[in-house]
């Protein structure tokens, strides 16, 4: 199942790259009616210490997620990018190496189980990610999708939290990606 997955996601990577995702949803297009919002959390700092404010992320309801992201044969528990490693990301490493840690994944699980672990939280351990080359990717992510039109206060388009991701604690991470 994660063999699928990781193909879908590395397929999906390659068509962002090459600047040719048509179905993708684009800045002040009408939501789908099989989509629902949901709560979610979004870090700011307060007298130093990280609060969460809340913002509207627009879900895909199970049905919608599963035409969309045909790849998947499971319901998922978590939103989208719990699942998707973005081109800037994976720009940060060696295309060799990371083609090396592809196949370890691949031939270290072939269940068709979810993911216990954000899958960007196992490439940011794995390749020891610093925070701030992290925000660089994710900057430049952002600047993507703005350039593009994506609307990334939708599924699909949601940029990774650096502030719950580098908590690196499953807990906090899998609560703050659930899909509800």
């Amino acid at each position: 199942m994660k063999r699928i997955i990781i193909i879908s996601i590395l397929i999906l990577m390659t068509i962002l790259l090459s600047s040719c995702g048509n179905k993708m949803v684009k800045n002040g297009s009408a939501a789908d009616d099989g989509r629902y919002k949901t709560s979610v959390s979004v870090p700011i700092e307060i007298e130093g210490e990280i609060e969460y404010a809340t913002e509207s992320i627009e879900v895909y309801s199970d049905e919608e997620f599963l035409n969309v992201h045909s790849s998947f044969t499971f319901t998922p528990t978590y939103r989208y990018v719990y699942y998707n490693i973005e081109g800037p990301f994976l720009g940060l490493v060696d295309y060799d190496e990371l083609w090396k840690w592809y196949h370890e994944l691949d031939e270290k699980d072939s269940s068709d189980e979810e993911y216990n672990e954000m899958f960007l939280v196992t490439f940011i351990k794995h390749f020891n990610i610093s925070r701030e080359n992290f925000n660089v990717a994710l900057e430049i992510l952002r600047q993507t999708n703005i350039k593009n039109g994506y609307d990334m206060t939708t599924e699909d388009f949601e940029l990774p939290n650096g502030y719950i991701i580098y908590t690196f604690d499953n807990d906090i991470i899998n609560n703050y990606y659930l899909r509800r």
